[in-house]
């Protein structure tokens, strides 16, 4: 599986960042391609505008739980690692002070997402889902994964160079 969510599917290994439990606004693929082919059919609907979706409901995609799923899904343990995501937040803004960008940005995307203290990523309330389209009938996080390993497989290269990072680089 592609993608930031901390999981090696390959090597059966988790990165949880923080206590795993902050919700996750992740939409699948074909999801996103689908509301892509909407919004062209009808543009005015989002005319000069960003929008969120998200075919889950709030809370039902967390690190802890993508992880029981993705054990059950491949009949298998990961080894898991902890990641202190306050102390990755707490750095990213000592190097904004010292305007190592870099750094900033690697820190930024990762807590942008996993940190449960003052970050933005909170959604609940502002997806549009069903002005594009993107509401899944049926589509619950076991099958959304089923059918992301089954079209990527278990072994395919797992996007982490940006997102793994230890909380004490600064």
């Amino acid at each position: 599986m592609k993608g930031p969510a901390g999981f090696n599917i390959k090597d059966k290994e988790a990165r949880i960042y923080g206590t795993g439990e902050n919700p996750l606004y992740w939409t699948p693929l074909p999801t996103i391609a689908r509301a892509a082919a909407n919004m062209l059919r009808n543009p005015d609907a989002i005319a000069n505008r960003g929008i969120y979706i998200c075919p889950f409901p709030p809370g039902a995609v967390t690190q802890n739980k993508l992880l029981v799923v993705l054990e059950a899904v491949l009949d298998t343990k990961f080894s898991v690692t902890y990641v202190d995501v306050e102390k990755i937040n707490r750095n990213a803004k000592i190097a904004l002070g010292r305007g190592e960008f870099v750094k900033t940005m690697r820190g930024f995307a990762v807590t942008n997402q996993f940190f449960e203290g003052d970050c933005g990523n909170n959604l609940d309330g502002m997806t549009e889902n069903e002005l594009v389209g993107a509401k899944e009938q049926g589509l619950g996080l076991e099958e959304a994964i089923r059918q992301a390993v089954g079209r990527y497989g278990a072994d395919s290269a797992v996007v982490e160079s940006m997102f793994r990072i230890e909380a004490c680089e600064v």
